[in-house]
């Protein structure tokens, strides 16, 4: 691997590895009795320590999972927390470089619209602006330790993605909240600006042949009940500036001259509900339908 790829760093994994295995091999029980390990944990930092000894004596560094953690940590190691924040969280307070990529929020493989109007994903809902609201610096940490989480990762696992255009759709446009994420001080961003350059950059992405995920040009669509009020509401809104929703109820026809959306839709029973973004009289996007159950 280092004869071929020239990079400093080399990922060596080290994550969700069952030590049930090991806990009835004659020969890792051989080797921990030799060594003197307490545990399968300890083995596992025992082999750990052993490869970045090696990765190391060849001029690079190691970069593994959060599990690297576990029976202490290689000395030169940079962990990659996916398992939350808490393992980047300890390996920061060691002093070790860290890379954020906790599945809540940057996992691309998740659903990034209602799973009702998506291909098949594996599972979660991570839309765009919660991508965009991540902050990699844990307020646990002191602005000593924050300096060491150096950057943010995304990763798109492919066990649903079977063409690039699926890998395209996963991946944009939530990869250029994620970009401001990583280069973006978290005091100036704001999500506004960003749907507003975002809205701007769409015909770059069509111009360059990507197969981006238009749930940005789509409204959401939200059933609360009112207790106040006593009534069932249905809220629409857009992650999209400068547009108007416009909405139909049952089985009337959605055009530019339907009612516009002005704050909450009361219903008393169950109707289908129609929306869509519209801007200068033109359809931005596809219309949306939910059915919405009525009980009172």
């Amino acid at each position: 691997v280092m004869a071929i790829f020239p990079s400093h760093y080399i990922h060596i994994g080290g994550d969700e590895c069952p030590k049930k295995a090991w806990k009835r091999c004659a020969h890792c029980q051989a080797l921990m009795q030799r060594e003197g390990l307490a545990d399968e944990q300890a083995l596992q930092s025992w082999f750990i320590h052993r490869m970045e000894r090696y990765v190391v004596s060849h001029g690079r560094d190691i970069i593994g999972w959060d599990e690297i953690l576990e029976g202490g940590l290689a000395p030169h190691a940079t962990v990659m927390s996916w398992r939350g924040e808490a393992g980047g969280i300890e390996a920061a307070r060691q002093h070790h470089q860290v890379i954020m990529t906790p599945g809540h929020s940057c996992y691309f493989d998740f659903y990034q619209q209602e799973p009702v109007d998506a291909p098949m994903a594996i599972k979660g809902y991570l839309p765009l602006d919660s991508v965009y609201a991540y902050n990699p610096l844990p307020a646990q940490l002191t602005p000593d330790e924050q300096r060491y989480i150096i950057g943010v990762q995304a990763n798109i696992w492919g066990e649903y993605i079977q063409t690039p255009q699926y890998f395209e759709y996963m991946a944009f446009p939530r990869l250029l909240a994620m970009s401001e994420v990583q280069w973006t001080a978290p005091d100036r961003k704001e999500f506004t600006d960003f749907a507003r350059r975002l809205d701007a950059h769409f015909p770059r992405l069509e111009a360059n042949g990507i197969a981006a995920c238009r749930d940005f040009y789509q409204p959401r669509m939200e059933g609360v009940w009112n207790a106040e009020q006593q009534q069932f509401e249905v809220h629409l809104s857009s992650l999209c500036p400068d547009v108007e929703i416009r909405y139909a109820l049952g089985d009337s026809l959605l055009t530019a001259s339907s009612p516009l959306y002005q704050g909450p839709i009361a219903l008393t029973e169950e109707h289908p509900l129609y929306a869509a973004l519209f801007r200068k009289g033109k359809p931005l996007g596809e219309v949306r339908c939910r059915r919405f159950a009525v009980n009172t």
